[in-house]
C-alpha cells in the first residue's frame, strides 16, 4: 500500500501504485508516472504527480523523489522566484 508519511519532511512510503491519489497537507496528488534520470552521477527514481495549484486551481505536474516530497507545490506561474546568488 502507497501512502505518505511526514517525520520531518514528507516522504513517500510503500509501492508506488499508478494512478492512486494521495492526500498531503489538504490537497490531492495523483500518481501518474514513474522514471528514472541521472542526477549527480547516480541515477534517482522520480514520481510524476498530477496536482492542483492551490492559487488558480489548475492542475500541474508536480516531481517528487521517494525521500522528499513538497506537499506545498503549486504550478510554475505561482511559485516563488528564486532568489539570484551571489
Amino acid at each position: 500500500m502507497m501512502y505518505l508519511h511526514k517525520f520531518t519532511r514528507w516522504s513517500l512510503k510503500g509501492d508506488p501504485e499508478m494512478g492512486k491519489t494521495l492526500t498531503a497537507q489538504g490537497r490531492p496528488y495523483t500518481l501518474v508516472g514513474v522514471c528514472d534520470e541521472r542526477h549527480h552521477d547516480r541515477v534517482v527514481e522520480f514520481f510524476i504527480w498530477d496536482a492542483v495549484c492551490v492559487t488558480c486551481g489548475e492542475t500541474f505536474e508536480h516531481r517528487s523523489t521517494r525521500s522528499r516530497f513538497n506537499a506545498t507545490a503549486n504550478c510554475e506561474r505561482h511559485r516563488p522566484k528564486c532568489r539570484e546568488k551571489y
